[in-house]
């Protein structure tokens, strides 16, 4: 729609142009009515000024079919294709960079016109800063200064983005949620979700809404325009990085382009998806099913629609996946080289932390960071480490609902013993070992079960424990009450000792 539009607006120049030079091209569109140059250019939307020029022109007769005649005496109808490739360069500077790009896809003449570097210079000139126009001019290929243009910008915005994420949280150990807040807005990165159904035809959303959290970001969509779980191929998301920048504002050129990163990809039938996932959670009107990599998503109990698609995605390395990945290819970050900073094989492992969440999609339910996490010999086992992050007399209290809130542009609830649970397990030299973000239920018999000899009276039949667990670690939190009060009472935390920035398979050769 967006190509017809500007095809629509370039065509109408083009016709004008066309009567100036002596024709009257074919078409749909009727411009009779525009007398002058300056009108034209109002109707196009150009803040430029021009006077009509004087040309002669001869009053061809207008027909059903107009043509003009050939030296060899047929007659050959005029289109906009019988222009000076001049008069269509000099139209074209007058469109800007979203609306040149998308010219392009119009036709093979149209693409090569419009990357004429004439048209290119004056907008590397808006878009990189003034001291530093010359030297990218000098360093630019001349025979591709578009690409080279757009290359140039793209490396230039990354560049300033990444400068914003230097500082990281003294609490959590990692980037500060802030200054991916900051980050985000500056490079006005958004969300666009991509449901392709059974014929092919691709559905793509843009993001409603956005919280940023101590460790992780929500997004969510919950527009009426979800369609059928069974008419749903395959999910993609996306994130859109506008490709330029005003040198002087800093700001992101309005209408401009932007190229995508792709951030998930599930190419299999959303509906057989589902079928393998039990709810974490319902109510009477929806059941919500988390998927992997933090996507959750509501169904409509009558009807089997979508309701709404959410994603809670943890902090570290986010940015460098939005504005580095392709649209076919997801960013995969560089892997380094860990020096091992485990200490003699007979104690096993200490010195690291571990942070907890559990909140809704806006606010905080309960949240406590450990230090100095320890994991004995006598708890790693077939490659995997277990840290018991609270002590026999240690419990924290619950001083939130477990909810889960959830609204469409129609209708709002929450489904009770849900939560999005947000985990980060670092090292002693502060590098992430392990973090998770995803939606969880609180249910009541788990796989494990902790009980103690202590001062506190629960009441164990109403005990209750959320799970979570992926291809990298594992998280056991159990949730017991006192009274009317409800406190958590342990948490097991389990991790691949591959995972760890240690010498892990020295421990497990030693027959522990």
């Amino acid at each position: 729609m967006q190509v017809c539009g500007i095809f629509g607006r370039v065509l109408g120049i083009l016709w004008f142009c066309g009567i100036l030079c002596g024709y009257q091209l074919s078409g749909d569109v009727d411009l009779s009515h525009l007398s002058t140059y300056k009108q034209l250019l109002q109707l196009t939307g150009s803040q430029e000024t021009a006077v009509l020029p004087r040309v002669r022109t001869t009053r061809v007769p207008t027909s059903r079919k107009t043509a003009v005649k050939t030296n060899t005496g047929r007659l050959k109808t005029a289109t906009i294709y019988d222009l000076p490739n001049e008069i269509v360069l000099k139209i074209f500077g007058y469109l800007s960079i979203g609306e040149l790009l998308s010219v392009a896809q119009v036709c093979h003449l149209w693409h090569q016109l419009s990357s004429d570097n004439l048209l290119w210079k004056p907008l590397l000139q808006a878009c990189v800063p003034s001291q530093t126009v010359s030297q990218q001019l000098g360093d630019l290929k001349s025979s591709n200064l578009k690409s080279s243009f757009m290359q140039r910008c793209i490396e230039l915005r990354n560049k300033r983005v990444l400068r914003l994420l230097k500082k990281k949280n003294p609490y959590t150990g990692v980037i500060h949620c802030k200054d991916v807040e900051n980050a985000f807005k500056f490079a006005g990165i958004s969300w666009q979700i991509v449901m392709t159904d059974k014929s092919g035809n691709e559905h793509c959303l843009q993001n409603q809404d956005i919280s940023y959290h101590l460790m992780s970001v929500s997004v969510r969509w919950f527009s009426l325009q979800m369609i059928a779980v069974s008419n749903v191929k395959k999910i993609s998301l996306y994130s859109c990085n506008p490709l330029f920048h005003d040198s002087k504002t800093g700001k992101v050129v309005s209408n401009g382009p932007y190229h995508r990163s792709l951030l998930y990809s599930m190419d299999q039938k959303l509906s057989l998806a589902l079928d393998k996932l039990k709810p974490v959670g319902s109510d009477e009107n929806l059941k919500v099913f988390a998927l992997e990599d933090g996507i959750i998503i509501g169904v409509w109990k009558e009807g089997g629609e979508i309701a709404f698609i959410a994603i809670a995605s943890g902090l570290p390395g986010l940015v460098k996946k939005c504005i580095m990945g392709t649209a076919s290819k997801m960013y995969q970050p560089p892997k380094e080289k860990i020096s091992a900073c485990l200490p003699e094989s007979t104690y096993g492992l200490y010195g690291y932390s571990c942070t907890i969440q559990l909140r809704t999609m806006k606010q905080e339910i309960w949240d406590q960071q450990f230090n100095n996490v320890e994991c004995p010999n006598s708890n790693i086992r077939n490659g995997i480490a277990q840290f018991h992050l609270m002590k026999e007399t240690d419990r924290q209290i619950l001083q939130k609902e477990l909810a889960f809130p959830w609204k469409t542009d129609a209708f709002k609830s929450k489904i009770k013993d849900v939560c999005c649970l947000d985990v980060l397990l670092t090292d002693n030299e502060g590098q992430v070992v392990w973090n998770c973000s995803s939606a969880v239920s609180v249910k009541k018999e788990g796989s494990l079960k902790f009980t103690f000899d202590m001062d506190f009276d629960y009441c164990r039949e109403q005990s209750r424990c959320i799970e979570y667990s992926d291809q990298k670690g594992q998280i056991f939190i159990q949730i017991d009450k006192d009274e009317d009060k409800t406190y958590i009472t342990h948490i097991a935390l389990s991790v691949l000792m591959e995972m760890l920035p240690t010498q892990g398979n020295d421990i497990s050769s030693s027959g522990v």
